[in-house]
């Protein structure tokens, strides 16, 4: 009932981002959130948690996060591997994202209206490199 409250007055389409599908249910049980947004990129086994039957019965839509934006877990996995990344190998390829779209697509069909990176990228190194994972995350949907 809280989340329809905050949002009830407002004159546009409400997204609410999880950062775990598994609480889905609660935004499914409103009737003031429109689009339910899910991290895909960083961890693909997400989708599973919602499908399309659900979005249907409740009306939702999907905002697909299809570019992994989690940069200390990409920047630890370089280091293990013994390699200083530049700041071009961390962001996903275009060809990595474009798979992750078209499994979320697949899924979620015409449910899915948004596509976009898993989270913000206020925490990215630079806004040089946040600027080239949005240019590829568009590149990858075109």
């Amino acid at each position: 009932k809280a989340l329809d409250e905050s949002v009830k007055s407002l004159d546009a389409t409400v997204q609410i981002h999880l950062h775990t599908p598994k609480a889905s249910k609660l935004p499914f049980a409103t009737k003031n959130i429109d689009v339910l947004t899910g991290e895909f990129a960083g961890n693909p086994k997400n989708m599973d948690f919602i499908s399309k039957k659900e979005l249907d019965a409740h009306d939702k839509f999907i905002r697909a996060g299809i570019t992994r934006t989690d940069i200390d877990h990409i920047f630890a996995a370089h280091l293990v591997g013994g390699v200083t990344p530049k700041d071009v190998d961390l962001v996903d390829s275009v060809d990595s994202i474009k798979k992750i779209y078209s499994q979320a697509k697949e899924r979620f069909g015409d449910r899915m209206t948004f596509a976009g990176p898993d989270c913000g990228v206020g925490a990215w190194p630079s806004q040089e490199v946040a600027s080239l994972l949005l240019k590829r995350t568009v590149e990858a949907v075109r």
